[in-house]
């Protein structure tokens, strides 16, 4: 079971008229309850949780493997472009808000190390062709 805010559960007891719920994190202490006729929440107020949601980093991981996949044969891609693909797609999920902002900051600090890492190449490119001249 998933709830509103993607988070999973896996069922623990199973009573007359409910059935509870805990996170599927062992390590988290989460717990719902639903009716048995109609599946409907017992209460109003989902549960914090001690861990951020794991499909979440699911959906990004797949997300990335996707876009790198579909950019293998291109020659000359740019990380500017796959990225901007990555950030694209997960535009288009339909996750709430907050936990697409999650994703969004992620292909952020992608870009940030990506373009931190073509500043230094091109930096260590322009000083080992000085040494060259020099010698």
């Amino acid at each position: 079971m998933t709830d509103k805010n993607n988070y999973s559960y896996t069922e623990n007891y199973s009573g007359l008229k409910t059935r509870n719920w805990r996170c599927s994190d062992r390590y988290c202490r989460a717990m719902i309850t639903t009716r048995k006729s109609t599946e409907a929440l017992v209460g109003t107020d989902l549960p914090e949780h001690n861990h951020r949601n794991s499909l979440l980093r699911k959906k990004a991981r797949e997300t990335e493997a996707e876009v790198i996949q579909r950019y293998e044969n291109v020659h000359r891609a740019t990380t500017a472009a796959v990225l901007q693909d990555i950030s694209n797609t997960i535009a288009s999920f339909k996750f709430p808000s907050s936990i697409k902002l999650c994703f969004q900051q992620r292909v952020y600090q992608n870009e940030t190390l990506a373009s931190t890492s073509s500043n230094q190449s091109q930096t260590q490119n322009s000083q080992n062709s000085r040494r060259l001249h020099e010698h």
